[in-house]
């Protein structure tokens, strides 16, 4: 994909209107606008001129990461643009960080960069969840600290989308010709294929700044000249059609018969290409189903939640209330930060949370449907359950960490 600077996107802070259903990194532009008109198209630059992101990552709390956890290359290592940094000068036998070490050879030009970091650190755990709940996609966080009017890597496209959360320092991104549109995991950057190493755009991320790149836009990043750049990078893994095409032709060709045959016999008949074409036909077909596709998009959905570290904050809590009889209860409320999706099902409703995905059949499954729709729910709207009903629906609630009481 070219990437000419026509298209673009800048928004200054005051451009867009705030929408609650946008995770914080994108505000303010809501996601409705910003999946019409930039994802998988073309890169936006949301700038904000603050210090929004701080609270999530600084210098110091690095320096204490790497001073209280043993940390190991290569989640933790050492990039310089155009150089081959030894392993052996900041780690030991084992592959253990030598945090001194580190820093020594960081403050030479080399960039710190620390994977899956939202295995390491808390906040960064959490806007991990923020970002697959929004987005309905698995993500990741990384951190980059680049030594001042130095890069970590060349010219490069990644394989995911991903967001640039600039936290302090600023930094220069350069975007160039790119040779391949929306590539596949598998499809890695190969430098032979670029066909031109001008410059097509150029955009400075201050602190508080979001740049979104999607997967195939080739670029890089020089840190300013007169301080350190700090920067997280969420990258994030969507279910594409590739995806859920495969899925659905592995289920289909399992079921049939006529797919499990011989390739070799049906090339050997006397009219190959008719008994191939009408094999495709019969693909064709099944494929045309659109709940086939609608299950295992949801299956998708599914191993996605499950995939997630549960949310246990609360659970004591809960359990506190679920001993308060349900008379002196008044409101049951979703615990919006903790719902990542929900669906009505054949047999009930579906609910996916961090790390669980739960059903309810009748006769309580449309209330947890209105529930999760609506956000909350008025006690005597449980009315048309029995005490039993009530009772047991609401501990599961607590139980699953899904409500709050009050």
């Amino acid at each position: 994909m070219l990437l000419a600077a026509s298209n673009f996107a800048h928004t200054g802070k005051h451009n867009a209107k705030t929408m609650s259903s946008s995770p914080d990194f994108l505000q303010p532009v809501s996601l409705d606008t910003f999946f019409s008109t930039y994802w998988e198209k073309q890169p936006l630059h949301i700038e904000r001129n603050s210090t929004s992101v701080e609270p999530l990552l600084s210098i110091a709390s690095i320096e204490n990461l790497l001073a209280t956890q043993p940390l190991y290359f290569p989640g933790v290592q050492l990039t310089q643009s155009g150089k081959t940094i030894d392993v052996a000068s900041y780690a030991d036998a084992q592959n253990q960080i030598l945090p001194l070490r580190l820093l020594d050879v960081h403050n030479d030009g080399a960039t710190i960069v620390i994977s899956q970091a939202q295995k390491l650190l808390g906040r960064l755990s959490d806007l991990c969840r923020q970002c697959t709940q929004h987005l309905q996609m698995r993500c990741q966080a990384n951190i980059y600290l680049s030594a001042p009017g130095n890069q970590g890597f060349n010219a490069h496209y990644d394989t995911h989308d991903v967001f640039i959360l600039q936290v302090s320092g600023s930094k220069t991104f350069n975007f160039y010709p790119s040779p391949v549109e929306l590539p596949c995991p598998g499809e890695l950057f190969d430098a032979t294929r670029l066909t031109s190493s001008s410059i097509d755009e150029s955009v400075v991320l201050s602190a508080g700044d979001t740049l979104y790149i999607p997967r195939g836009v080739v670029h890089d990043a020089i840190a300013d000249d007169d301080s350190p750049s700090l920067h997280i990078t969420l990258g994030v893994y969507p279910i594409i059609v590739r995806d859920v095409l495969q899925e659905a032709v592995e289920r289909i060709t399992l079921e049939n018969k006529c797919f499990r045959e011989s390739f070799a016999q049906l090339v050997a008949s006397s009219k190959p290409l008719d008994a191939t074409g009408l094999l495709v036909e019969q693909l064709s077909e099944k494929l045309k189903d659109p709940t086939l596709l609608e299950d295992i998009y949801s299956q998708f959905l599914d191993e996605l939640a499950l995939d997630t570290q549960q949310d246990c904050r609360g659970v004591l809590q809960a359990q506190l209330l679920s001993e308060i009889p349900l008379e002196r209860c008044e409101k049951l409320t979703i615990r919006q930060n903790l719902l990542m999706s929900f669906e009505q099902t054949e047999s009930g409703t579906k609910v996916r949370t961090f790390g669980q995905v739960f059903e309810f059949e009748e006769p309580v499954a449309s209330l947890v449907a209105l529930l999760c729709e609506r956000g909350s729910l008025e006690m005597v709207e449980l009315d048309i359950l029995d005490l039993d009903q009530r009772e047991a629906l609401v501990a599961r609630l607590l139980r699953e960490n899904l409500i709050e009481v009050s």
